[in-house]
């Protein structure tokens, strides 16, 4: 139909209407490129918001067990603190418990928690890093990802 008008238009050298007839058709398109952007925008924040629902989930569930953890690092950095002092007050000789012998077996273990984060991982294996917007968070989660 448009395109019927507008060689009617070219055919009758009507220029002011072959004009009108393509401003319209720019109009047109450049309204639906704008909605689609514009779309594409809405769907992206939706996955961001999805994403960051997983990640918190992920997160509350890593939290006992990174608590857990750190714990028995400070029981175990505590311990031989006091096995330190038995040692350089002491100069008699008083057999260690089971705990003292047990943190000196462990105190040249390096412990670092990691929660398994999938999110994380399924982020940046799609590409889609770009779609958090939060900076510091990115950056976190890009610190995550070297560390693990």
């Amino acid at each position: 139909m448009i395109l019927r008008r507008f060689m009617q238009h070219v055919k009758e050298q009507n220029w002011f209407a072959v004009g009108l007839d393509v401003i319209v058709v720019i109009v047109g398109i450049f309204l639906g490129l704008q909605v689609q952007a514009w779309y594409e925008a809405r769907a992206e924040r939706e996955l961001e918001q999805f994403y960051l629902y997983q990640l918190h989930g992920e997160i509350e569930e890593a939290e006992p067990y990174a608590i857990s953890s750190i714990e028995q690092i400070n029981l175990v950095n505590e311990t031989l603190q006091q096995i330190l002092v038995i040692y350089r007050e002491n100069s008699s000789f008083e057999p260690f418990t089971e705990l003292q012998c047990n943190a000196m077996i462990r105190s040249h273990v390096i412990a670092n928690f990691i929660a398994p984060l999938t999110t994380i991982d399924e982020i940046e294996q799609t590409g889609r890093s770009l779609i958090i917007q939060n900076n510091s968070l990115r950056s976190l989660m890009a610190n995550y990802k070297s560390a693990k």
